[in-house]
């Protein structure tokens, strides 16, 4: 079987929350990302965020926390939050334009799965192509450094893994 094709697009995304469960790690080092999915999975999490979701993709947020450490926020895309659930966190984020790096469709999860490292590779590595105009972007006002999107289309087998990342426009 032959790598999905890359692909890459320019998104935008009105301001939104990100109801979920916090990891914060001190900068400068890397957590252990399975571990912190797998307490998602195990602590009832998504049970907590389905009555406030509005878009289905789990997401994995990198995004800034208190000085010296970051955040990965495990959850997803929610609204009419009227009671932060016990153990989570609900963060803010500004509109924002994204480069969106992903893969064509797939037929199963594992296959999507299995372009994890290479997607976060692109959109990290030297290489990556950003939408014409555009450049990465890091900074105030907002928190985000990064989204991992695993953007699972179950009713019509269709999964993919998406790397959001920050752009703004060259002036």
């Amino acid at each position: 079987m032959s790598e999905p094709i890359p692909i890459t697009f320019h998104s935008h995304r009105e301001p939104h929350q990100v109801l979920g469960l916090e990891n914060k790690t001190p900068n400068g080092t890397v957590g252990d990302w399975g571990a912190c999915w797998d307490e998602y999975f195990n602590s009832g999490a998504r049970d907590k965020i389905k009555p406030y979701m509005v878009e289905t993709p789990s997401l994995g947020v990198f995004c800034q926390s208190e000085p010296g450490y970051y955040n990965y926020l495990i959850g997803k895309i929610v609204s009419d939050v009227d009671k932060i659930p016990k153990g989570m966190m609900i963060m803010d984020f500004p509109a924002t334009d994204y480069a969106v790096f992903t893969h064509e469709w797939v037929a199963t999860i594992d296959e999507a799965q299995a372009q994890i490292g290479r997607i976060v590779g692109y959109a990290h590595g030297t290489d990556r192509v950003l939408p014409e105009g555009y450049e990465a972007y890091n900074g105030p006002p907002s928190p985000l450094i990064f989204i991992e999107s695993y953007n699972y289309d179950f009713e019509n087998n269709r999964f993919r893994f998406e790397v959001w990342l920050p752009i703004s426009a060259i002036s």
